[in-house]
């Protein structure tokens, strides 16, 4: 067995993934952790070039997925949004976040997602042409689209009728991992995407990877269920309530809290 460099690591709040995984260097015999970065550590203004990284290289975030816009959202400052469809016309929200964990982002991404429900192919179009222009990009908008939907013409019918969204962060808590799956088992489509920064010899190099749903989903399932097993039995607790001499038994909580 290969002898494994020391490292120690910093504490940090409840992950999605295990702690013990890490990507090594094999080098002189060695195996060697590569130091973990994290958007934070790195600052705001030093963030990996989010919008660079969703323009040119989309696929190794959401494949099969065209970028149309990247100034439509404007999530809060600790994150940036892209705007893409996919090759069924879906409306797809890509959202970034410069924080470890993407606290709560699953809500802000379902507030801007409920923004992009409506956008209309005609809406999109001149959405992706002003992200042409900024690009310095000579195609024209609505052709394109047309070519990547393989469409002959526009049919707003069968256009943005689903939303899908994709969350992008270094890790994510245990709490937003909770919340993807059972907003994803009651019909929504979200997925969650690790993407995390390594340092090497000065350069970084990304550990790109789709977590959620992946492996993990059976154990955030268990914990959704296990929570609503819990809420059922509250529910389902009686009381005796007695007012003077009258006594009420039996009672489910909702009733002993009105009679009391």
């Amino acid at each position: 067995m290969l002898p494994a460099a020391s490292r120690s690591e910093p504490p940090h709040a409840a992950r999605l993934a295990s702690t013990d995984m890490a990507i090594y260097e094999l080098k002189e015999g060695l195996l060697i952790p590569l130091p973990r970065l994290t958007f934070l550590d790195r600052g705001p203004s030093s963030a990996l070039p989010f919008q660079r990284l969703s323009r040119d290289y989309i696929d190794a975030i959401a494949p099969g997925t065209r970028v149309v816009s990247s100034a439509y959202f404007q999530p809060d400052g600790r994150g940036e949004g892209v705007l893409a469809i996919d090759g069924d016309a879906n409306l797809v929200l890509i959202q970034f976040e410069h924080d470890h964990v993407g606290a709560q982002m699953e809500l802000r991404a379902l507030r801007l997602a409920t923004l992009a429900s409506s956008l209309t192919f005609a809406r999109v179009a001149t959405l992706y042409s002003e992200y042409l222009r900024s690009a310095a990009d000579p195609r024209d908008a609505a052709t394109d689209l047309l070519k990547f939907l393989g469409w002959s013409e526009a049919d707003e019918a069968r256009f943005g009728l689903d939303v899908r969204i994709v969350l992008v962060a270094a890790d994510f808590s245990d709490d937003v991992a909770s919340a993807v799956v059972w907003l994803n088992e009651n019909g929504l489509d979200i997925r969650c995407v690790r993407l995390q920064p390594y340092a090497v010899d000065g350069r970084v190099v990304l550990d790109i990877q789709q977590v959620l749903p992946g492996p993990e989903t059976p154990r955030f399932r268990d914990q959704v269920r296990h929570r609503e097993r819990a809420a059922r039995a509250s529910d389902l607790t009686k009381y005796n309530v007695k007012l003077g001499p009258i006594e009420h038994e039996k009672l489910a909580s909702r009733w002993a809290i009105w009679h009391s």
